[in-house]
């Protein structure tokens, strides 16, 4: 008498969870208009992939790109009062993503 043997099979579709920005920080908080500014961001991906970030800088006056780096430094053209904001992009390997920003209003410099 021969075993007969059953062979099954399972597929199991895994979904891509997509990264969160959950928040973004720019220092100094009360920047002057010649300051350099430095923005962080703190994500996650459920999936633990690596994520890339992307950084952009805005003068909303105008909104004017002013960069693309995680720091910025401020010049004589920038004004009191005026509002510059980073933007955080997280991307994963499949590509999804997810933004997050923060805006600082500049103040005077400081005298001596």
């Amino acid at each position: 008498m021969q075993e007969e043997s059953a062979t099954t099979s399972a597929s199991v579709i895994l979904e891509n969870s997509p990264p969160v920005v959950s928040s973004v920080d720019i220092t100094p908080a009360d920047p002057s208009t010649t300051d350099l500014l430095t923005c962080s961001a703190s994500t996650s991906d459920s999936d633990m992939e690596s994520l890339a970030l992307g950084y952009e800088w805005t003068r909303l006056s105008d909104g004017s790109i002013l960069g693309t780096d995680p720091t910025f430094q401020l010049d004589s053209s920038f004004s009191e009062g005026e509002e510059i904001q980073c933007e955080v992009t997280a991307v994963d390997g499949h590509g999804d993503s997810d933004t997050g920003l923060s805006t600082v209003v500049l103040s005077l410099d400081d005298q001596p």
